[in-house]
């Protein structure tokens, strides 16, 4: 049984690695390094801004913005000169410090953009804030003689505690993590099920899978063919980590930062448990897909028979990113094994499920997949006999019962 297993997924693999998907691969590799490679040069590993001094008393020199990090400052002598180079594109954004007793600050901005420029909008934004704050200080202590402690307990704000029954971390965790299975999903479902469906209604028509049954069992035919054909999934994620790989050898980006801080946002629990779940979700529907193929007679009549299908990716997806996750329809929805690939990680990661409810759903998905394994096998194994261009209820039960 094994041989043919290796023979088998062996000839669909070969049939599957040509010369197209061997682009494919470089191209995804070279895309990913380009893009890295893009928003570090053009994004700007150093970007400029432009800083005006009006303030004898409040004076920022070279070596304090040396701790800019990423940063680019320029110099500059008048607040019209540095808006051209803000209006040229030259700089990002223009900074004006003014005041002799207390520092005011203007941070002028050219407005596009302005959703990717958040987060360094903020960063500069502090660090001047900063460091003219404790200059403040210090000109406070000297004019009053005051020490140190007194007057950062002066400017020490109120104490202000907030009480949160599900901590802001792990909502903005779930809800990443939610979206990057449910796209996994259907995407790879999307495209290898209609692949899968492709492929065997091409075999079938062709009369090539008639030969291939007879001497291989249908089960290990559709798996070793499914198998062969997530391999190649697996190729393009490999692609993918390469390209990501040979950026973080080059500089480009820090990959190593990027995934600390994924990690502390996503427990390495969740991360497993939606691996499990994303690999019974697409299985689990890759074989609704291949018995779907057997018993289609065209590629126009695979279409139809499709439709339905479709729909179980469709609406799980739509409900994973409208609906409450924490609500009581969704809790139930999870021990639906159609449901539970989307729903099940976010609501461990949030707390609402338990390692026994994840197990009961692991368990019932594992379940639900043998049985579909099972079916799909059937199906596909009497599919081939089936000729009625119009497939009905009728015709399933016959294909089931023989």
């Amino acid at each position: 049984m094994m041989k043919k297993f290796g023979y088998t997924f062996w000839f669909y693999f070969k049939d599957k690695l040509n010369k197209g998907s061997l682009i494919l691969y470089a191209v995804l590799f070279i895309a990913v390094v380009g893009v890295a490679f893009a928003i570090s040069h053009f994004g700007g590993q150093y970007r400029d801004l432009a800083l005006v001094q009006h303030s004898d008393t409040f004076v920022v020199t070279e070596e304090k913005v040396a701790d800019l990090a990423g940063w680019n400052v320029h110099f500059i002598e008048t607040e019209a000169k540095a808006r051209e180079l803000l209006a040229d594109d030259e700089v990002r954004e223009v900074f004006v410090i003014e005041g002799e007793d207390r520092p005011v600050v203007t941070m002028v901005t050219s407005g596009s953009g302005m959703l990717g420029m958040s987060l360094e909008m903020n960063e500069t934004e502090m660090f001047f804030n900063q460091l003219l704050f404790l200059q403040h200080v210090e000109n406070i202590m000297d004019q009053n003689e005051l020490p140190l402690e007194v007057v950062m307990e002066l400017s020490t704000p109120i104490e202000f505690q907030h009480e949160k029954l599900v901590d802001l971390e792990d909502v903005a965790a779930a809800y990443v993590l939610g979206m990057i299975i449910a796209f996994i999903l259907l995407i790879s479902v999307s495209t290898f099920g209609s692949f899968v469906a492709n492929s065997t209604v091409t075999e079938k028509t062709s009369h090539v899978m008639e030969v291939m049954l007879a001497k291989v069992h249908p089960t290990v035919t559709m798996v070793s063919k499914i198998l062969a054909i997530f391999s190649q999934t697996l190729l393009i994620i490999f692609s993918i980590l390469l390209g990501v790989i040979v950026t973080e050898l080059l500089g480009f980006l820090e990959v190593g930062e990027i995934v600390s801080a994924v990690g502390e946002l996503i427990s390495l629990e969740a991360v497993i448990l939606a691996i499990v779940v994303v690999l019974f979700g697409y299985f689990m529907y890759m074989f609704m897909f291949a018995a779907v193929g057997s018993v289609a007679t065209s590629v126009e009549s695979l279409t139809t028979l499709l439709m339905p299908f479709s729909m179980l990716i469709l609406i799980p997806y739509l409900l994973s990113l409208f609906v409450d996750i924490g609500s009581d329809a969704v809790g139930i929805l999870s021990y639906i094994p159609f449901f539970a690939p989307f729903f099940l990680a976010q609501r461990f990661l949030l707390g609402y499920f338990g390692w026994l409810e994840v197990g009961i759903i692991v368990a019932i998905m594992f379940a639900f997949l043998v049985l579909t394994l099972h079916v799909a096998a059937r199906v596909y194994m009497n599919g081939v006999s089936h000729t009625s261009e119009k497939f009905t209820m009728k015709d399933l039960r016959k294909l089931l019962a023989k």
